[in-house]
């Protein structure tokens, strides 16, 4: 994947981190200087899907950043 993007200019990298994950994304997009921050999220079954929306709230609701989320 970082292969394609960065072939096309785009510079990628995936970081894997444990713990609360809102935090550990926000601690990673400020520590890199991210100009962006994407989120994915998957149809896995409702409770899961309810968790991830509250990642995805704390992530929203902490940071200037914009953030695309991919469903």
């Amino acid at each position: 994947r970082h292969q394609y993007l960065n072939s096309h200019g785009v510079e990628a990298e995936t970081i894997v981190r444990r713990g609360d994950l809102a935090r550990a994304c926000l601690l990673v997009a400020e520590a890199h200087r991210c100009d962006l921050i994407i989120m994915g999220s998957y149809e896995m079954g409702s409770l899961l899907n309810l968790f991830l929306d509250d990642v995805v709230a704390k992530v929203l609701s902490e940071t200037l950043k914009p953030v695309l989320l991919c469903r």
